[in-house]
C-alpha cells in the first residue's frame, strides 16, 4: 500500500527539525544504501523525504525496519548518542507503519461487508462502458482527494480496489454524492463528469447497505432504474436512467447502447420529476440561496435534463410543440435559465 505524500513529508519535516538532525539523516542514508556515509555533499543530493520513501519501499514490515537498525546501531561509534538517535528515528517511522496496519483494517471491514459478486459486477459494468476512462479517473481522483491526468498512474490501480478505498473512504451514498459533487464543481466539462457521476452513484448503490435510502426509494413509487446511458444533446453528455420493463435484461448492453430521444415519450410523469419550488411564507424571513449545481443533479437522477427543459419550457411559455420551431428555441436556453425563470416568476405571482 502507498502512503499519502503530505505523511512522508510529515515525517520528514519533523525529523529535520531535530537537533541531531544531520545524524539523523546519517543512519538514515545508511539503512537505505547499506554503507556509511560521511560525505556532505552526498548526503545532500539525498532529501529526508526521498530516504524515507526509500525506508518505506525496502521494509516490508516495522519489525524488519527495527532489526535493520538495531544492528546498525550496534556496529556504530558513539552507542549512547546513536541509541538515541535511533529511537527519535524509530518513533518517527513507526507511525508510518501504524498508519498502514489501521488502513489494511479498515478495508478489510469493508472486504468483508461486501459481496465479491457484486463488486465484480459493478466493476464489469463499469469497465465496460464507452466513457470507462472518464470513470475510473474520477472514481481514482475521488478516492486519492486530487485530479489525476497521467494515464498510466490511474491505469496501475486494480478497478476492485478503487472501488472498495472509494466505500472506505465515503461509507454512505450521500457521502459520495457529495465528494462527487464537490469534484465536478472545481473541473472543466461539468455536465459531462456530471453524468459520469451520477452513474458511478447509481452503480455503486448495489454495494451500501443503507435500509434508509432504498426505503426511501420504494417509497416514491416503486419506479427502479438500471443501466444509465450516456445520451448526447446539442455537445452536452447527460445520464438518462432506462426504467426497467418487463423484458429479458440480457438484452441491454450496458456499455455502447444509446436512447433514441425520438423513440421516447417526451413528457412521461415529468411532474414528478422535478423537486417542489421553495414558496415563501414570510416576507420578513432571507430567502434561501438555491444551488442550483446541486438542484440540476437532483433532477438528473429521476429524468435526462432535455425532458424537464421541455417540461419547464411548456409551464414558461407554450405547449411543446415539436414539429416547429420550439426545437430551436429551447436549444437557446440552458436547464438552469428555465429553473432560475421559473422561480422568478413563482416569486413574483405570488408578491
Amino acid at each position: 500500500m502507498s502512503l499519502p505524500i503530505n505523511l512522508i513529508n510529515e515525517a520528514a519535516r519533523h525529523l529535520e527539525e531535530q537537533e541531531e538532525a544531520l545524524r539523523i539523516k546519517k543512519v538514515l542514508f545508511c539503512l537505505c544504501k547499506k554503507y556509511w556515509e560521511n560525505n556532505l555533499i552526498i548526503l545532500n543530493a539525498f532529501s529526508v523525504t526521498d530516504l524515507l520513501g526509500e525506508i518505506w519501499s525496502s521494509y516490508t514490515t516495522l519489525d524488519d525496519f527495527k532489526t535493520a537498525l538495531v544492528k546498525l546501531i550496534k556496529t556504530l561509534n558513539r552507542p549512547n548518542i546513536y541509541t538515541e538517535v535511533g529511537k527519535v528515528v524509530f518513533h518517527c517511522i513507526s507511525k508510518l507503519y501504524k498508519y498502514v496496519d489501521k488502513e489494511n483494517q479498515q478495508t478489510a471491514i469493508v472486504v468483508q461487508s461486501i459481496d465479491n459478486n457484486i463488486l465484480n459486477s459493478v466493476a464489469l459494468k463499469l469497465q465496460s462502458h464507452q466513457e470507462k476512462s472518464r470513470i475510473k479517473k474520477v472514481v481514482y481522483s475521488v478516492c486519492k482527494k486530487h485530479w489525476e491526468n497521467d494515464i498510466e498512474v490511474i491505469e496501475s490501480y486494480n478497478f476492485q480496489d478503487l472501488i472498495l478505498e472509494l466505500i472506505q473512504h465515503y461509507p454512505t451514498k450521500e457521502e459520495l454524492q457529495k465528494a462527487l459533487i464537490k469534484l465536478v464543481k472545481n473541473i472543466n466539462k461539468q455536465n459531462l463528469y456530471l453524468a459520469i457521476s451520477n452513474l458511478i452513484v447509481t452503480q455503486l448503490g448495489n454495494l451500501y447497505n443503507n435500509k434508509q435510502v432504498t426505503n426511501h426509494i420504494e417509497e416514491e413509487g416503486n419506479t427502479q432504474f438500471t443501466n444509465p446511458q450516456f445520451v448526447q444533446v446539442n455537445n452536452s453528455y447527460y445520464i438518462a436512467p432506462n426504467r426497467i420493463e418487463p423484458q429479458p435484461l440480457a438484452n441491454q448492453n450496458f456499455g455502447t447502447s444509446v436512447i433514441d430521444l425520438s423513440a421516447q415519450p417526451v413528457i412521461e410523469q415529468a411532474s414528478q420529476s422535478l423537486p417542489p419550488i421553495p414558496q415563501p411564507s414570510q416576507p420578513e424571513q432571507t430567502p434561501k440561496i438555491i444551488d442550483f449545481f446541486e438542484l440540476r443533479l437532483e433532477i438528473m437522477q429521476y429524468t435526462i435534463p432535455l425532458r424537464a427543459k421541455v417540461l419547464l419550457f411548456s409551464v414558461l411559455y407554450q405547449t411543446w410543440d415539436k414539429d416547429n420551431q420550439d426545437w430551436a428555441m429551447l436549444r437557446s436556453y440552458s436547464l438552469e435559465d428555465l429553473l432560475k425563470e421559473l422561480i422568478q416568476n413563482t416569486k413574483t405571482s405570488t408578491i
